[in-house]
Formats: C-alpha cells, sequence, structure tokens
C-alpha cells in the first residue's frame, strides 16, 4: 500500500520532471493551481489513481515502484 506522503512526493517528483511550475502544470491537467499546490503541501490527498492519470497525460509510465520512465 502506498502512503499519502510518497504519493505528494511522488507528484512533485512528476511536475518537476515535466519541468512546469504549479500554474504550467495544472493548465496542463485542467485543474487549478491552487489544487496543484494543496496536493503538494498535503493539505489535499493524492491518491494513486490520480497519479496515474497525471502519468497517462504526460505519456509517461509508472511503474510498482512508482519509477518514471518516457515512453
Amino acid at each position: 500500500m502506498y502512503n499519502a506522503n510518497m504519493l505528494k512526493e511522488k507528484l512533485i517528483e512528476l511536475r518537476k520532471y515535466t519541468g512546469l511550475t504549479q500554474l504550467g502544470f495544472a493548465n496542463e491537467l485542467g485543474c487549478s493551481m491552487q489544487h496543484i499546490s494543496q496536493m503538494e503541501l498535503g493539505k489535499s490527498r493524492v491518491s494513486f489513481k490520480t497519479l496515474q492519470m497525471y502519468c497517462k497525460q504526460f505519456n509517461i509510465e509508472i511503474d510498482l515502484k512508482l519509477r518514471y520512465e518516457k515512453e
């Protein structure tokens, strides 16, 4: 089972991997910058399903160890 803190850190890692700011990341995903900020700060939970959806949006594979690989 994945813990919330680890998923939060992976979200930050994913955003930085894409080279986007919180605003740019939010725009690409169709959500608000505040939503991204809240998740990164741990004030809003990041689910594994959400992380998978974001990886799919950026065409990045996510494996069981949560490492990112370009397709």
